[in-house]
């Protein structure tokens, strides 16, 4: 290895790669945001299933026997 080559211009050789630290901060990016949005959706699907039980309720529906 030259002393005057960068650290990133060679190569795996141990040395911290800030290349590789990018593309992992990104995949876990998009991880966390795939987990935001199901959490998301299923935030709203509980609100609604909350809002269908109170309109069951108040209408005085009763589940078929």
């Amino acid at each position: 290895m030259n002393s005057n080559t960068p650290p990133q211009a060679t190569g795996s050789s141990g040395v911290f790669d800030p290349r590789g630290s990018r593309q992992i901060s990104m995949q876990a990016w998009i991880l966390g945001s795939l987990l935001a949005g199901i959490n998301a959706a299923f935030k709203v699907s509980v609100q609604a299933l909350h809002r269908l039980h109170e309109y069951v309720t108040a209408a005085g529906i009763r589940p078929a026997a």
